[in-house]
């Protein structure tokens, strides 16, 4: 059976983040280790790979796979994550799959909640009335449906109003800013899980290191903020 690394650290903090490792055996969980949500993750996420590891007592070279989700999610968080995967899947010889965070969270929302196959929106990266939105479907065989789209709040709020099946899978901080969402009853908080991005990582294929790219839903603000100052000055 394969044996795999999988990192879901994208999301740290906040209301419904979680940022985690987990050491993955068919679909079952051998160890987790949990990044507490104040910690640097360039301090802590290599620490809580070995812990799993040693927990198991196997090595970085005898994993099969290497998961990593790819955001959005914290710029910083989401850069160490997919980084230490690469480095790793590269420096081992393992294969590496990255695996889109909101697939992830359709495949673990469905799971939990026994929606396999029923439509959803994920809204992630929520920041200053706008947040990244990517449609998908939810469970065993989940899947994204056409292109994700940086959204308003209101625009979010509308697209539910027409469309009263959906699912949505929100951070509640998020949900409670639009008013379309608060007599709901098909609002889901996500749970950033390692053991769903390595389930997840089944409908994906393999990538080789130095192609893993992040999830970035906008441009970074210290890139926005450069970017001014040149075409000020």
């Amino acid at each position: 059976m394969a044996i795999c690394l999988a990192i879901s650290a994208c999301n740290p903090g906040g209301e419904a983040g979680n940022a985690e490792v987990a050491l993955v055996e068919s679909g079952r969980a051998l160890g987790i280790c949990r990044l507490e949500p104040t910690s640097r993750h360039d301090d802590a996420l290599l620490p809580a790979i070995e812990k799993v590891m040693d927990d198991a007592e196997l090595s970085v070279s005898g994993l099969d796979q290497i998961v990593v989700t790819l955001g959005p999610g914290g710029f910083s968080a989401t850069r160490i994550a997919v980084t230490t995967a690469a480095c790793l899947a590269e420096s081992h010889s393992i294969s590496l799959l990255g695996v889109p965070t909101s697939l992830a969270l359709a495949v673990g929302t469905g799971k939990r909640e026994d929606l396999d196959q029923e439509e959803g929106l994920v809204v992630l990266a929520w920041k200053r009335q706008t947040a990244w939105v990517q449609r998908v479907v939810l469970g065993r065989d989940a899947t994204t449906r056409g292109e994700a789209e940086v959204l308003t709040l209101d625009s979010i709020g509308e697209r539910c109003k027409a469309e009263k099946e959906l699912h949505v899978v929100i951070d509640p901080a998020c949900a409670r800013e639009i008013n379309a969402l608060s007599q709901r009853d098909r609002v889901w908080s996500p749970v950033f899980s390692a053991v769903a991005a390595a389930r997840a990582s089944e409908l994906v294929d393999a990538v080789d290191p130095e192609e893993l790219l992040p999830i970035y839903p906008r441009e970074p603000e210290a890139v926005r903020k450069w970017r001014e100052r040149a075409t000020t000055s």
